[in-house]
This record gives structure tokens, sequence and C-alpha cells, in this order.
């Protein structure tokens, strides 16, 4: 048997067994080469059928407004469009033909999510900034900054005139106490040993109290008086005694022969009545009546008989006894008179002592209540003090916020001119100073308490000695009148011995009570000195008067009120009626909220009754769909800025229209000056925000109307024959950004209520450092203020801000009419002169504001010339009161003119050296006019510091125009003033953008940032009406500002095309697809890849604008 081995077929079967095994690993690896190559072309052919999408943006959105957002689409049509678009984009061409199709997809189902809509201010807010990078007019930007940069400059100053007007109202309110205070102290408690009669009164009172006693002593009675009269009164008793006796005998006797006369007296009536009986019997001859009648007859005759001898002894006994009573009666008399003789001297004794004592007690009550009179100034001159210092803490809150606002302008006129007054101003409320008037006070309260409880035990003794002599008179009187049994024994009062020691206590007491000259000298009594600035009036002395009657003497506050100056009252009716024009916006020729009359109510109803208003609704957030956008959005806010808007507070002060109050224009300054503070930061540290804003803001202003708009065109539209005359809002749409009212009308409104305001500041500006306008303000104020004085600078301040306001509200009527008019005025171009403002505030001859206007034509001529003009004369004017700070007083009322005097005192200088001064910019030359002033007017100011205050004053307006002349013909000043004009010129004619570059030749190395390069700055600025609405568009915060964009957008979409207009938020700006693609596998199984998923290949993507 052989062994035999078959080795032919074996490759062949190692190849298969290997190919077994390889075949499925390469059909494996080959369908994951080719998933992973679908997935990318999946997500390819997703991402090209996404930018499709983006690719079919609203024409009437990119039109109308510049903007790229997707045609409003249901979601459903999307993902269909979509569907199809990625069917037939991972479809080869001609897959049927000679091509073959490795993958053979199959879209399962597309799912389409956009986000990111129109009314998000977000998306909103970067879509019109990237549009504007490249479209926004760099220049009009850039001179608006340069505008912005000085209007903040400015509004500083601004403030400082809103701040001292702050402080004057305040000052104002202290001034009653400040009255009460300075004159108690200064004419009453310094009187505290005076009156009209005596100096010192406690000596010559004591001295007075002292002479009475000695006098009093003088008619004291003497012991023998007081003997006599109980000797008298010892025998009148016992005279008293026996005619007590005889008395009683005599009343008995008397008793004794009634009874007798009684007997007597009936017998002799029956006797008379039997004789006539017995008659009458007779007549009628009746003879045994007779008989009878003569029987009782002789009856009656003998008892009769009888009792005579008894009647005739009992007469004689009361006879007797009746002498007996008369001759003690006369012995009681008599020495009754006598004792009463006695009594009544002694009584003459006690009444000139008690005259002595009471005109004593008298002095001493008089001494007492003077003294209770100035405890009670000590406390109420301390509760005054005290008031004064916790009300002067907001006085110094304001002072050193005044402060600080000039300390940021130490070169401004209108802070030198501030400043100079301010101390003088402040120097009655220094709380430190009245703290230690105060201290002082407490001292001196001590000392009065002391005196007046050594006063008032004096006169309390004099009192009890007054009523103790009067209860002795009182007794001696009644003694006079009935001296009762004459048991009454009369002593010798002696109340009166401790006169000379009550007397010498009190002397003791008062030892340190003299006169206030010796007393400020020793240092026991001293009334500090109180500077009252300005000091009091004739009628504040009378109010004082009335209220020192009212306070102190009981008297009723009888106060006829005086009547109110015509001139005062109509300027402040006047003002309230400018300040209710001004806070309406509109005056009594315009129409109500709407246009066509329709109301506030309506036109909202009319606005919100629209698809959806985002500013109203809210924006359609896409958070919901995107929680990842959240934290975008959340970090894209930190880095914004945010602006407060003031504009957005409600109206205040308009029932306060008055000088002394806080009013209307009080509010509305704080509310700009608030504005421009937030402004300053803004333009310190935004940066990149800032630019952002102010490109939305230029997009604005550039894609909506204003009420400036004329034939719907705009000065930089964003397009081109955009379909402004269909627009929701007739013109006012910028206003509606800013505003956010539903009524056109109403938005108008509150724009030319803001602009005026705005325009204030500045214009207060001008007329705080218009010498003219000073002067013409004061004497109108000196005329009509009320019955204080200090009324005269916050009258002053009513005056200029009435003033400024109109002026302002003429600049809003100028503006709105599409003119151009400067950030600060110059006198040329200042509308409302002097003589058209009084018949309006003071003589009531023009009716309304509207009547204000008249044909005036501005002089334009040399306006680079007259700003320079008008710098230079407001740094003078500042300086000398600057200068002159030391010596002069605001506050005197005009006598006879002494222009004389001051020329005569002017003329010892000499200012022709001015004319050799050097300067080639604006801060050069102003720097070296301060020095030369400084130098020149020192030794000038104290020879000239004893003249009254009328001279000053005159030898300053001599002063300011000589240096006026002499500066004006200078070869300095006029090379400056060739140069500002050529300046002005340019900068009228090319835009600040071409000549910022020049800034600094021409005004001086801050770039304008100085007062006096700020002030010529700011009166060759031109502003016009869309100038400020970019400035109030600086108030709205973004959010706010992007979703009345977007209502305006939505309104304005459904104006054009009511039938076919879609809600904003159906605007999207950004797309997210997701698809699920199958392919065919020729290994794997398709659960491989699938698992749980709907289809093997998942891919997404997203994209915007």
């Amino acid at each position: 048997m052989c062994n035999m081995k078959r080795t032919r077929g074996s490759i062949t079967v190692f190849i298969c067994i290997i190919l077994a095994a390889l075949i499925p690993l390469c059909g494996i690896l080959m369908d994951l080469v080719r998933y992973n190559e679908a997935v990318r072309i999946a997500q390819s052919s997703l991402k090209l059928c996404a930018e499709s999408m983006l690719a079919a943006y609203d024409r009437q959105m990119k039109e109308q407004f510049g903007l790229l957002a997707m045609h409003p689409r249901e979601a459903a049509s999307l993902e269909k469009e979509i569907y199809e678009l990625l069917s037939d984009n991972l479809t080869p061409e001609n897959a049927d033909g000679n091509v073959t199709d490795l993958f053979r997809f199959k879209v399962r189902r597309v799912e389409v999510i956009p986000y990111y809509n129109l009314s998000e201010p977000y998306v909103l807010e970067q879509q019109v900034a990237e549009f504007m990078k490249y479209r926004a007019p760099v220049q009009a930007v850039s001179e608006f900054l340069e505008k912005l940069k000085s209007m903040t400059n400015l509004a500083r100053e601004g403030e400082i005139a809103e701040r001292n007007i702050a402080l004057d109202k305040l000052l104002n309110g202290l001034r009653a106490d400040m009255i009460y205070f300075a004159l108690l102290l200064d004419q009453k408690m310094k009187q505290i040993n005076k009156t009209d009669r005596f100096d010192p009164l406690s000596q010559a009172i004591i001295d007075a109290v002292n002479a009475n006693n000695w006098s009093e002593m003088e008619v004291r009675p003497t012991q023998e008086t007081i003997n006599a009269i109980n000797e008298k009164m010892a025998e009148y008793r016992n005279v008293k005694i026996e005619f007590e006796e005889a008395k009683d005998a005599y009343e008995s006797a008397k008793e004794t022969f009634s009874q007798v006369e009684e007997r007597m007296n009936d017998l002799k009536e029956r006797l008379e009545e039997a004789k006539s009986s017995k008659g009458s019997s007779e007549e009628e001859g009746e003879e045994q009546d007779t008989s009878e009648a003569d029987t009782a007859i002789q009856k009656l005759e003998a008892e009769i008989s009888r009792l005579q001898p008894e009647y005739n002894a009992k007469k004689a006994a009361m006879d007797s006894a009746w002498q007996a009573y008369q001759q003690v009666s006369n012995q009681l008399r008599m020495v009754a008179q006598q004792l009463n003789e006695r009594l009544k001297k002694l009584l003459d004794c006690y009444e000139k002592m008690y005259q002595y004592t009471h005109t004593s007690m008298d002095l001493l009550r008089w001494l007492k209540e003077h003294l209770e009179l100035h405890e009670k100034y000590c406390a109420k001159a301390i509760e005054l003090g005290q008031n004064l210092i916790s009300r002067t803490q907001e006085v110094q809150h304001e002072k050193q916020a005044l402060e600080s606002v000039m300390e940021k302008s130490p070169d401004s006129a209108l802070a030198q001119q501030v400043n100079a007054d301010l101390e003088k101003k402040l120097i009655s409320v220094d709380p430190r100073h009245i703290g230690q008037i105060l201290e002082r006070l407490e001292q001196n309260r001590g000392w009065v308490t002391k005196w007046l409880e050594a006063a008032t035990k004096a006169y309390e003794a004099y009192l009890q000695m007054s009523m103790d002599l009067d209860d002795e008179i009182r007794q001696i009187k009644l003694l006079i009148e009935d001296k009762g049994d004459g048991s009454k024994v009369v002593i010798m009062y002696r109340g009166n011995d401790k006169t000379i020691a009550c007397l010498d206590e009190l002397r003791e007491s008062l030892t340190y009570l003299r006169s206030y000259s010796s007393m400020k000298s020793l240092g026991v009594y001293d009334i500090p000195e109180y500077q009252l600035v300005p000091p009091a009036t004739e009628k504040e002395q009378q109010g004082f008067d009335i209220w020192h009657a009212y306070t102190f003497e009981g008297k009723e506050l009888v106060q006829e009120p005086e009547p109110e100056n015509p001139g005062l009252e109509n300027a402040r009716q006047k003002t309230g009626q400018a300040a209710q024009t001004i806070a309406e916006g509109k005056d009594g020729a315009e129409n109500g909220p709407g246009e066509s009359g329709e109301n506030e109510s309506d036109a909202e109803e009319n606005l919100y009754e629209l698809l959806y208003i985002p500013s109203r609704d809210g924006a359609e957030s896409s958070e919901e769909r995107l929680a990842a956008i959240s934290e975008h959005v959340w970090q894209t806010r930190q880095d914004r800025f945010v602006l407060p808007n003031p504009l957005e507070d409600p109206v205040q002060g308009l029932e306060k229209v008055n000088e002394k109050d806080r009013g209307f224009f009080d509010h509305e300054l704080e509310r700009i000056r608030k504005f421009f503070e937030t402004v300053g930061h803004l333009l310190a540290d935004a940066g990149e925000s800032l630019i952002k804003s102010l490109y939305v803001n230029e997009y604005i202003v550039s894609a909506f109307k204003n009420y400036t708009t004329v034939g719907n065109a705009l000065e930089h539209d964003i397009g081109w024959n955009r379909p402004l005359d269909k627009t929701w809002f007739k013109r006012a749409e910028v206003e509606y950004i800013i505003f956010g009212h539903p009524s056109e009308q109403s938005n108008i409104a509150a724009a030319k209520r803001t602009l005026t305001v705005i325009r204030l500041v500045f214009n207060l500006l001008h007329v705080y450092t218009d010498p003219e306008k000073l002067a013409f303000t004061f004497k109108m104020a000196s005329s009509i203020a009320g019955w204080t004085i200090f009324g005269v600078p916050v009258v002053q301040n009513f005056l200029l801000v009435s003033w400024a306001a109109l002026e302002s509200w003429l600049d809003a009527e100028k503006l709105m009419a599409g003119e151009q008019v400067p950030l600060i005025k110059t006198s040329q171009s200042w509308f409302l002169d002097p003589d058209r403002l009084k018949e309006y505030l003071i003589d009531n001859v023009i009716a309304g504001i509207r009547d204000l206007v008249q044909d005036k034509a501005e002089e334009l001529i040399d306006k680079g010339a007259a700003s320079l003009e008008e710098t230079v004369m407001s740094f003078i004017n500042g300086q000398l009161d600057a200068i002159f700070s030391g010596i002069t007083d605001n506050w005197y009322q005009a006598t006879e003119t002494v222009g004389e005097r001051a020329k005569s005192l002017v003329n010892n200088l000499d200012f022709s050296d001015l004319k050799y001064i050097t300067g080639d910019t604006v801060e050069s030359l102003l720097e070296s006019l301060r020095e030369y002033m400084a130098g020149k007017l020192a030794a000038f100011c104290d020879r000239i510091r004893d003249e009254g205050v009328q001279v000053i004053a005159e030898c300053k307006k001599e002063i300011q125009n000589r240096i006026r002349t002499v500066l004006f013909e200078s070869d300095a000043y006029k090379n400056l003033k060739e140069k500002v004009k050529d300046f002005a010129r340019d900068t009228i004619d090319k835009g600040f953008d071409m000549i910022t570059d020049r800034i600094s030749g021409v005004l001086g190395a801050s770039g304008g940032k100085s007062s006096g390069a700020s002030n010529v700055l700011g009166r060759l600025i031109m502003m016009d009406y869309t100038d400020y609405l970019r400035l109030m568009l600086l108030t709205v915060t973004p959010e706010q500002k992007a979703l009345r964009c977007a209502d305006l957008m939505q309104l304005n979409l459904y104006a054009v095309s009511p039938d076919t207009a879609e809600a904003i938020s159906n605007y999207h700006t950004a797309l997210y697809v997701k698809a699920w693609i199958d392919i065919d596998l020729w290994v794997i199984p398709e659960a491989f890849f699938k698992k749980d998923k709907e289809g093997m290949i998942v891919v997404e993507w997203a994209q915007g604008y």
C-alpha cells in the first residue's frame, strides 16, 4: 500500500477560505467608507439647501428697510422645499443613464426651525449695525460726535446756572428764619439791661427800690402812735360798757312806762266812749239810759285818778334814764371820734408804706418780666439757630455740588461770576459759625436764668409785703367803720423790716448784670456777631416787628397781606402759561392729540388692533427654540451701555411756577442735567458701544421720517424709491421711537417739550453771561420783588429762566420749521428782546406765547467775530466779579448817579499797555487777559474799598468799558478775530469732520474743551431738528429702540400692503435644518446605523444672515 498526497486544489481551497472572510470584510470597510462620505455629502448638501433658503430673502423688507430676513412661511412649506432641494442635491444628474449612483440617498424626513426674528431687539440691532457699517454717512456721525462733546462741555456750565438757581431758592426759603435770628440777636438780645429810659435797667430799678425803702421807713408809724390808739381803744371800751348799761336802763324804763301808758290810754278811750253814749241818750229822751252812763263815767274817772300817780312816776323815771343815756352816748361818740382820728393817721402811714412797697414791687416785676422776655429770646434764638443748622445741611450739599461743577470749569466766566458771590451769599448759613453762636447763647441763657431767679425772689418778697400791708389797711378801715366792743388791740406791722436785706441780696445776685458793653468786656454776656447778607430791609423789619409782637407779646398776628406786585403776578401767570404750553408741547393754535381730532385712547386702539406690535406684545423670543441664545444675549447685554431715559419721567411742578418753589423748569433742568451727565459718562467710557448706538441712531434718522421731513424725502435715505408716502405715521416716526406714544401728535408734542427744555440749558448759559440781560432782569426784579430784598436775586433768577424758556420755545418753533439754531446764541441771534419780554411777562400787553413771534431777521453777519466778542466780554465780567468780590455787594438799591466819582477813580488806571497783549488762540488770549487784570486791579481794589457800594459798582462798569475798548483794538485780538471768522466760515461750509485738525490752532491746546473755547465753539455750532433727535435717541434703551423700530416696520408694511402684511416676528433671520437620510448598504445591515433613529444619517445645519 502506498501513501499519496493530494496537493492539487489546496491553494484554491485556502484562497476560498481567506476570501470568505476577506470579501465580507472588504464589503464592511467599503460600507463604512461610503457611509462617512455620505455623511459629508449630506452635510454639504444640507448647507447648500439652507443657504438657498436664506437667499430667498423678503424683497419688500430689503427694499423698504435694507434688512435681510426670510419671507414669512409656514414651517411645513420650508420643510417640503428643503426636502425637495436636498433630494435633488443628493441624486446625481442622469443617475438612470451612464452615471452610477453609489449611494442611492433616500431623504426620510426634514425638520426646519427658523429662529432669530426681527422682533427681537438684539437681532434687529445687529442687523442694523451691520447694515450701517458700510452705508452710514461717516461725516454725519463724526460731526454729531463733535457736537455731542461740545454740548456736554457746555451743559456742564449750564448746570452751574441751574444749581445756582436751586441754591438761591433754598436760601430764600431760609430767609425768614435768618431775618428773625439776626434781628433778634442785634436789636433785642443786646438790650438785656437796657430800655428806652434806663441804661442799665437793673441798677436803675435797684436804686429806685432803695429810695422807696427809705421813703417807706420815713412814713412808718411810731410805737407811741400805736400805744395812743390802744389807750383810746381802752377808754372807748369802758365808755362802751357804760353806754350799754345806760341804754339797757333806758330801755327798761321805757318798757315799764309804756305798759302804764297803755293802761291810761285805754281808760281814756273808754271814758270818751261813755260820754259819747250819754249824749246820744239825752237827745233821744231816755232818762234811764242817761243815769247808767253817768255811773260808768264816774267809775272810769275814778280809775284814771287812781292810775295818774303811777303814770307820772314811771314817766319821770323814763325821762331820767333817757338823760343818762344821752350823756353816755355823747361821751362814747366823742371817744370814738378821737379814736378814729388816731386810726386814720395810722391808716395814712400804712397807705404810704403800701404805695412805696407796691411801686417797688412793680419795678421788680418789670425787671422780672424783662429778664423773662430775654430768657425767651435766648430760647427762641437757639431754636432758630438749630433750625437753620438742620436746614443748612441741604444748602451745604447744594453748595458742594455747585462747587464740584465749577471745579470742572475753572475758567468759565459763569463759574467765576457765581463763585465771586458764593461765599458772601452763604456767610449767613455757615453751620459752624451758627453753632459757635449757639454755644455762646447757651452760656448767656445760664446767666439770664440766674438773674431771673434773683429778680423773681425779690419780686415775690415785695409782693408778699404788699399783700400784707393791703390786709392791714383793710383791717384799719374796718375798725374805723366798726370798732365792736372796743376789745381790738392794734399791733405795729413790721413786715417791711426785711426790705433792706431783700434788696441787698438782689443787688449781690445782679452784680454782673451791667451795661451790655461792660458784660461783653468781662465775657459774662456777649451776643456774637451774625452777618446777615444782604442786610434786612424796611419791609423785612416790619415783618420782624409783627412776628415779635405775635411771638413774645401775645398779640394777635394781624398782618395785612401786602398787595402782590401786579408785574410779578403777571410774570408768574404768564410763565405758568408758558410752562403749561411747553409741558403739553403745543399751544392753543394746534390740534389735540390727533391731527384730525383723534384722541389718545382712539389712537392707541387703532395702533394696537393690528396684527402684532413688538413694543407692546413683546418680542417673539427664539430662546424657546434654541437655549444657547440665552447665554449669547446675556453676554451681549453686558457689553452694551444702558441709559436711564429721563425723558420718560412724568411732568412735574406745573402747579408751582413761581420764583420761590421748586417748579416745572427746575424739574426739567434737573432731568436734562442728569441726561447730559449720563451722556458725558457714555462719551468717556462706552467706546464701541457708543459707535454701535450711533450707527443705529443714524439708521433710524435715515430710514424713518420725522416732523421736519418734507416731501417724503430723507436726507440720507437708506434705499431708493422706498414707499415713504405709505407709512402709518404721517411724519413723526423717529419721534415715536423716542417717546412711544400711539398718537403721532402726542409724540410731536413730547419732542417739542424736550427740545424746548434742552434748548433751555444752553439759553440759560447765554442769559447768565450776557451783562445787558443780567442788568435788565436785575432792574425788573428790583421793581417787582416781594417783601424781602433777598427776593431780588430769586425773582431775577425767575425772570432769567422765564426769558430763556420763552426763547427756547421760539427756538423749538424754528427748529421744527426746518431751520437751524446755534447751540449757544449770541446777542445778534437772540430772538426775544427785552421790550418784548417785558410786554409779555410784566405789562400783560402780549396775550399768548405764540404772539411773541414777530418779524425779526437774525443778524448773521460776522457770527464768528460776535462769538469771540461775547466770550471775551463774559470772561472780563467774570474776572471783575472775582477781583471785586471782597468789596462789592450785589444787593443795593439805586439812588442818585455816582458815575462821575467812579470815572475820577478809574482815570488813575492806565490800560494803554493792554494793546500789547499776546495770544494766538482763544485759550491763550484769555489766560493772558486773566493775568493782566489780576495784576492791574489788585491794588486798585484796596484803594476803593471804603467807597460806597454804588461807586464800586460803577467803577466795575467803567473798567469793563475801558478794557473792552483797548483790547478790541489790540493786534492780538484782531488777528484772532480773523482766525475765528475763517474757522467759523469753514465750520459752516465744510462741517466739523473737515476742520477738526484746526480746532486746537484756533481755540487752544484743549481742543475746545476749556470754557472759553467751548463758548466760542458753541456759538459756531448750528444744530437742526434732526441733530436734537439724534441726541434724544441716546436716551432710549437699545431694547426699546429696537422694539419701536420693529413697530414701525410692522406698521409700515401693513400700510403698504394691508392684505399681505405679516407679523414682524415672522421675519426670521436664521435657520436650523435637520435631515434624516438613508443610503443603500452593501454588506452592513441598516439596523447597525439606524438603531433607534429614523434614518441612518442624521445631519443638521444652522445659519443666518
